[in-house]
């Protein structure tokens, strides 16, 4: 647990989950070589869940759990490189940024909640291609 900065004898245990749906598109830069870049983005939807505890840190026998939901516009811009092995298989190493917008907890007894206005991600993909 981590101590409060409004309350130091509070302490705070949060977990965040994110469920999204994305629609992307990608520009793919054409050329005679087998490296083949992209650009693209993307804009979609998404529920981010916290699951939290608050703790008196003097009194640790009543903890405080909550979950809250927030449902979110997401959007994300993205870019990597194919580069092919031959007509058949490939690889693909890209980098995605999500903006997954705004988390909150519930409520608490004592009127004590907490917010992040930006919740982002940063995504590393490598992928193998098989062309059917």
């Amino acid at each position: 647990s981590e101590a409060s900065e409004t309350n130091p004898n509070v302490g705070w245990e949060m977990n965040v989950s994110s469920t999204s749906i994305l629609i992307s598109a990608a520009y793919d830069f054409r050329s005679h070589e087998s490296l083949t870049p992209y650009l693209g983005g993307g804009i979609g939807w998404v529920q981010n869940t916290t699951d939290t505890e608050r703790e008196a840190l003097l009194n640790r026998n009543n903890p405080e759990r909550a979950s809250f939901s927030t449902n979110n516009l997401i959007w994300s811009l993205m870019l990597g490189a194919i580069w092919d092995w031959n007509e058949k298989w490939g690889r693909d190493i890209g980098y995605r940024y999500k903006d997954l917008g705004e988390i909150k907890t519930a409520t608490f007894s004592s009127l004590e909640s907490v917010q992040a206005a930006e919740f982002f991600s940063h995504d590393i993909n490598i992928t193998v291609l098989r062309r059917f």
